[in-house]
Order: structure tokens, then sequence, then C-alpha cells
């Protein structure tokens, strides 16, 4: 009966652990947004689009071995969110080749061990977070781990097998550069253990047949397939963007003494990293394959033997390469100071899961005790080299749960807490212990993918340009980027934000003139102002956080211009907002304490009279603390200045600006005097000084002219409520302005509120501000008991000629007691429109 069990196991676990691995997997990441980390994820990515048959200019250092697995992604799907679904589904299938090929190396590894404690083995290195979280991205290393894993199989089965197999070796070794050039090392150590068997054996061929298939396979990958593909990348014309370093660029840390204490200190950090993120199975794992190694040394001649001392030589090269890989090229950067870069786990986990696989096989933890003064030796170490860090690109350090829970405690609160858990492990009995390391591992994941989950969301708010050029281009259409606006790592980051949005149109680095001349669609720019070039160009797109204009060609439809509304990303507000203006955010943007708005005057507003109606907020404002806001138009005599505005409130504020005709734009100037920081009103670690939060600009035409109580209105008496204006028992103007130009005609004027007491003496008056000339007077309001409750007054205005400056005005004496929420006046032939409220 159990030995029908066993049976079972056999031949369930390899089709059953991996598909239910693989299924989990997919779906932990399935709301990953898409890909964040743009050079590498959208390097891969561009690579993987350019197999698949779409040119684009992307051409990179970044090997394209992952991206032949993904290729397929972009011929079963057609848009970026399908696609980035379907590489998704692709890693969980390659997460499941991990399961499958830890479960055929633990036969090898413990031959005489259960299938349960196999089982067990293989779903604890299973679930080790960095091949878990890597479904979630598009990183070469979610293809290098299965690959590597199918090397190692390989090279078993080349110790017992005969010229064929090395050749199948040597293929996949090769194939692993292909993926990644960190595989040179897992190659060295490849080469040196066949090398060892072939000494042992006096069988040279087998290894020469080796090392000719790797040397045939790296050929190919460097001259035929890189140049080929550079080829299908570089539409532009321009040189590809190499970033990988020489190798004689490694070895300068090795020349003086104060980068060899840096070298030192960055390996140490390395192997505290593995030693704590691994809870110390990394080293019992090295303890027992090692171990193995030394005691069958009495076999010599025995096939067993010699493979478990050829193991032990390819796991210790592939480990202390891939740990020296790191540590030389971040040592020779000076800019490499995240914390990941002192303790960088990304490539070397790439090599550690047959390490610990046969730690989990191992009967007994205690092993896992070394660990303990080794993490000690090892932070004291890095703790030369780590006085202080930036920030953390946290998927490089998976395992690393500390950095979420323990970051102000440092390096000494990592260092217990990493060794607690260690110390743990090896006291309790082995399946308590395997649990522990379980729910470590488990952990690590839940809050990687969390952060993931989250970060790929905020990434996603970069693409709305992109998305913009989908909806209104076909693709294959030319789409330029002028790079020579890019002056930052923040800047650049859109370049390939957009390369996987728009992996079927012709993205390509060219400048406006070249634009101009070759291209057909919109071009991406840092420059707000190509308008001023002599030539008619005009944005139809804005992207958040910074990011790039696109410009069309032409001029804009007349109805593209307003309403500029921030919360719909409206085309033109990177031309209207012209300085002193933050990042945008989803309402609304803020400006400082001094802006300008360059406010473009349609054809329609040339021959008559138009106005803008700007929404906005303002900072601080209260009750306590009133705030002014100016308004400053361009310097002109024929130009009527507005009244500035003293704001009592945050709440929402509306004022009109007149747009001159005979410009064809309007400079408006925005000056705050008292503008102020959060961090100095309110003690945030907000210091930007905010004035204004701006969150439309609305164009009126002349036929209507209107105010509403939410905004506030020039007045030399009253009191503004947040809704209207209210009197306060003093005698003169309750409202007046906005001095707006209107064209000749018929109107209707309706003034809403509520009086109270004194209706007689209100007067009301619509008179050219400059002509000083009364076009209506109306004594008495709120007297008409036929209009509705809220209607104070309704009466017919007639225009008799075109107005500059058309002022609304309402008077009152110490006796009027009223409230006005708004007024209207429209033209008598045009259907209701706006009213005030």
């Amino acid at each position: 009966m159990h030995q029908y069990s066993e049976m079972n196991w056999e031949r369930l676990v390899p089709f059953v652990l991996p598909f239910v691995a693989a299924v989990i997997v997919f779906f932990l990441n399935i709301t990953v947004t898409g890909p964040m980390i743009q050079a590498d994820e959208g390097s891969y990515l561009a690579n993987a689009a350019a197999l698949a048959g779409y040119q684009n200019d992307f051409a990179s250092s970044y090997h394209s071995g992952y991206s032949i697995f993904i290729a397929p992604a972009f011929w079963v799907a057609d848009t970026p969110q399908s696609i980035w679904t379907a590489i998704k589904a692709i890693n969980a299938i390659l997460f499941a080749v991990i399961v499958i090929c830890l479960w055929l190396i633990s036969k090898y590894l413990s031959p005489t061990s259960s299938s349960r404690n196999r089982f067990a083995a293989v779903a604890l290195v299973s679930l080790y977070p960095m091949w878990v979280i890597m479904v979630g991205y598009s990183f070469a290393q979610i293809a290098f781990v299965p690959v590597f894993l199918l090397m190692f199989l390989a090279y078993l089965r080349s110790i017992r097998g005969g010229v064929g197999s090395w050749i199948i070796l040597g293929v996949v070794s090769g194939f692993l550069y292909w993926i990644h050039p960190t595989a040179v090392m897992s190659e060295i150590a490849v080469i040196v253990g066949a090398a060892y068997v072939a000494w042992n054996r006096r069988s040279y061929a087998p290894f020469a047949s080796l090392l000719l298939t790797i040397i045939t396979m790296v050929f190919i990958y460097r001259y035929g397939i890189t140049p080929w593909l550079h080829q299908q990348m570089t539409i532009s014309g321009v040189q590809p963007s190499l970033h990988y370093p020489e190798i004689s660029s490694l070895l300068t840390p090795l020349l003086s003494l104060d980068s060899i204490k840096e070298v030192i200190a960055r390996t140490a950090g390395q192997f505290f990293y593995l030693s704590v993120g691994t809870v110390g199975l990394i080293w019992v794992g090295l303890f027992t394959l090692t171990t193995h190694a030394v005691r069958v040394s009495s076999l010599a001649d025995d096939t067993i033997a010699l493979m478990h001392r050829s193991v032990a030589v390819f796991v210790l090269i592939s480990l202390v390469g891939s740990v020296a890989l790191p540590v030389l090229m971040f040592s020779s950067v000076p800019e490499a100071q995240r914390l990941d870069h002192w303790m960088y786990g990304r490539y070397v986990e790439g090599v550690i899961s047959p390490i610990l696989l046969a730690g989990a096989l191992t009967m007994s933890f205690r092993k896992a005790l070394w660990s303990v003064p080794i993490a000690v030796i090892c932070a004291l170490l890095l703790s030369f080299g780590l006085d202080s860090y930036t920030h953390v690109a946290r998927f490089n350090i998976s395992a690393f749960w500390q950095d979420f829970w323990l970051r102000e405690q440092g390096l000494w609160g990592w260092l217990v807490a990493g060794c607690a858990l260690i110390i743990i492990t090896a006291a309790v009995p082995r399946k308590i212990g395997m649990l522990l390391i379980a729910f470590i591992f488990s952990f690590s994941c839940y809050l990687q993918i969390k952060w993931h989950i989250a970060a790929s969301d905020n990434a996603a708010n970069r693409w709305s340009a992109a998305l913009t050029i989908r909806e209104q281009f076909a693709p294959g259409t030319c789409v330029g980027f002028d790079h020579s606006g890019i002056d930052s790592y923040n800047k650049h980051v859109f370049w390939f934000d957009f390369a996987f949005i728009l992996f079927d149109y012709k993205l390509k680095r060219i400048n406006f003139e070249q634009w101009l001349n070759t291209c057909d669609g919109p071009l991406f720019s840092y420059t707000k102002n190509m308008d001023d070039r002599g030539v008619e160009v005009y944005p139809i797109a804005v992207n958040p956080r910074g990011g790039p204009v696109a410009w069309m060609k032409g001029r804009p439809p007349e109805d593209s211009v307003y309403p500029m509304i921030v919360s719909n990303r409206s085309n033109f507000l990177p031309f209207a907002l012209i300085s002193g203006w933050h990042q945008l955010e989803s309402t609304h943007v803020w400006s400082e304490s001094k802006a300008q708005l360059k406010l473009p005057v349609p054809e329609k507003c040339r021959s008559g009279a138009c106005s803008v109606l700007l929404s906005f907020s303002v900072y601080g404002a209260s009750g306590v603390r009133p705030v002014e806001v100016i308004f400053g138009m361009d310097s002109s005599k024929d130009t009527s200045p507005i009244p500035p505005v003293l704001v009592h409130s945050t709440s929402p504020q509306k004022i009109l600006v007149p747009l001159d005709g005979n410009r064809p734009v309007l400079n408006l100037d925005i000056n705050i005097p008292d503008a102020i920081s959060p961090h100095v009103l309110q003690g945030t670690h907000d210091k930007r000084v905010l004035g204004l939060a701006l969150q439309s600009i609305e164009l009126i035409s002349s036929s209507q002219l209107f105010w509403q109580g939410g905004s506030h209105i020039p007045s030399q008496v009253g009191t503004h409520t947040g809704t209207g204006m209210k009197t306060d028992g003093r005698p003169g103007y309750l409202m007046f302005g906005p001095y707006q130009p209107m064209k000749a005609g018929e109107y209707n004027l309706q003034v809403t509120g509520k009086m109270y007491f004194g209706g007689d003496s209100v007067i009301v008056d619509v008179i050219d501000h400059k002509a000083d000339k009364i076009y209506a007077r109306f004594k008495g309001i709120g007297a008409q008991n036929i209009l509705p409750t809220n209607v104070l007054l309704e009466k017919r205005v007639i225009l008799d000629e075109d107005v500059d400056a058309l002022e609304v005005r309402v008077r009152v004496d110490k006796d009027a007691d009223l409230f006005i929420d708004g007024y209207t006046l429209r033209a008598a032939n045009v259907e209701k429109g706006r009213e005030g409220k």
C-alpha cells in the first residue's frame, strides 16, 4: 500500500503541483496593471515586439532570450492591456517549469527521500519570493531560473550520458546567455565542472563538444541575432542605447584600496541578504552539497561520487560568480547608492534554487545556525560601506521583508530580526521549521505583490498621452519623440512607457525639423512653446507627472481649445500653463505664488467678444486668513483691469476674464502674495508654495454674461457667504463688474436670491464701464409677486451698440437686507443657458 501511494505521488506531482502553483501565482499577479521598471521591462517588451514583427526604435543591450518566450503575446493579443495579461500567463507557465524542474532535480539530490518529503521541499522552494513575484514583471529572471534549472538537469544527466548529452547541455548553457549576460558565470561553472568530469574519466571528446557548442551559441547570438535585432529596432537610424559596462571597467574597483573596501562591503551585503532572506536555508543547502562531495571522496571512480563532487563545484562557482558580477558593476558606479545596490539579490537569485532545494531536503535545519555568525560578520562588513542609502528598488531584494516593516530600525534591527527567525527555525522540529520558512516566504510575496500592484497603478498614470494617440491614430502611424528635451531620469521613463503602449506604431527618436518633414503623426516633446517657431502646430495630449506633450501639425479644430478641464487632461493645458505651476493632479493644478496663463483667442471671438471663466480655489483662505488674488492682463491702455479678489474660504471660486479679439492669445498673470506651503501652514511634509488650484477654463461667448454666487465678485460692501453676496448694513455697491465685452442686441437680465427688507431702495444698473453710459436702470428689487420666489428681478435690456466693458452693478442703502446668489444676462434670441444659482 505504501509503495502504491509513493507511485501515485510520483505520477501526480509533476502535473498537479506545477499547474496549481502556476494558476495561483498568475492570479496573485493578475491585477498588476503593466510594466513599471521602464528601461528593463520596457526593453524586454520592445525586443519581444520586434521579434513578433513590429519594428521600433528601442535597440538596447538587454538580451532577447526572454523576449523570445513572450513574443507570442504580441501575436495572440492586439492591445497593450491584453498583451500584458498574456505575458503574465506565459510567465506563469515559466514558473510551472521551475516547479517541474525542482521536482526532477530532487530525485538526483536526494534519491532516498520519500515522495512526500520531496514534495514538501519542492513546494517550499517554489514559494521563494523572487520567482513568485517575477510572474507579474517582464524581467528576464523569470526565464533565467527555469532555463538554469534545465541546464542543471542537463548537467546531471550529461555526467551519465555520452557526447549527445554534452551537446544538449551546451545548447541550454549557451541559450542561458541569450537570456542574460550574467549567464557567463554559470557557463564558466559548467565548463569547469565538465572539465573536472573529463579529467576524472580521461575522456575529453564530450568536453570538447560542450565547449564548442557553448561558443557557437554565444557566437550566434552576438554576431547573428543581436545585429539583426538592432537593425529591426533602430528605425530612426540613431544608434542603439547600450548600457552594460565593458569587462575591463568591471575590474577598476580592484585597483585601489578604497574601492576594494567597497567591494568587500557590497559582497558582505549580498551574503547578508541571502542569509536572512532565505532564513539560513542557503547555508544548509551549501553545507549539504559540500558534505556529500567530501564524504563520497573514497568512491572516486563511482558515477554518483563524481556527480556529487562536480555538482558542488558547479553550484559554488555559479553562486560566487553571480555575486561577484553585480558587486563589481555597482562598485564601479558612484551613483549606485540604493539599498538594493548594496545587497543586490536579483542576479544571484537566478542560480540559488538548487542550493535551496538541497537545504529543504536536509533532514535537520540545525546547520542553519551557522547563518547567524555569517550574517553578523556580513552585517559588520556591510556597515563599513553602507552609511545611508537613497531609496530601494524592492523587487531586487524580494525576500527582504524587513524593508517593509523595519526600515527605520536600520541594519542592526534587520540583523536581529533575521537571526531570531533563523534560530527559531533551527530549534523547532523540521516540519515546523519548514512551515515557518514557508510562511516567511509567503509573507514576503504578499508584501512585494501588494506594493507592486500599487506601484504599477501609479506608473499607469503616465500612459494617458500615449493612450490618446491610440484612440486618435491608426496603428502603424509615425509617432515622433524629441529626445533633446530629456534632461532627467523622470523624463526618460516616458520614452520606455510609450514603447509598450505604442508597440504597433512607428515610435521613433526624431527632432522637431525631422518630424515636420517626415512624420505623418504626432510628436512627443518637452518643449511647450513649439507653436512659437513660426509653424502651425498645436497640442493634442498632455501627460501628467511632467510627461511630454503630444503635438500635431496644422491649426487646431475650433472646438478643441475650450473647455480646458484638468480632470479630463485637456489637450491645451500644457499650452495654457506657461509658468509657475506645479504638476497636474487628478482634478486640479496648483499655482505657485506667481503664475502665468496663456489663453488662446478662438477665431470666432476675433470679430466679437468672448470671455473665459476660470474655476479655482485658494489654498489656506479662511475668515481669519483672507487671501488676495490679483489678476494682471497684457499691459495695454485699451484693456480693462480685473479687480483683485479677496477670498475668505477654500470653497470654489469663479471669475470672468475678457478676451481681446484683436490678439491671438491673452497672457494672464496671477499673483497670490500670501501664498504659503502646507509645511508652514499645517506642519505637513509638503513644502510646495501653493497659490490657487485651477480646475477649469471655460469659454463664454458674447451672447451671455453671468455670475454664480459660489465665486467672488468685486464688492464695496456686503459679505460673501460662499454661495452669494449678503448685505452687511453699509450703503454702497453690493456687487459690480465683470467688465465683459458684449455685442449689441436685446438681452434678458435675471437676478436671483432672497429679499428680506428694503427692496425698494436697491438700484440695479447695466452700464458701459468705459464710456460711463447707462443702458438700463431698475429701482426696486424683489417686489414682483408674479415672479418665482427666488427671482428678485427679471427685465429686458437693449444694447444699441457693441460694448467694450459691460458692467452689472447693484447699489444698496444701509437699510437693505437681501441676499443675491447670482445673475444672468442672456441674449433674448438664445435658448436658455447657464443661470446663476
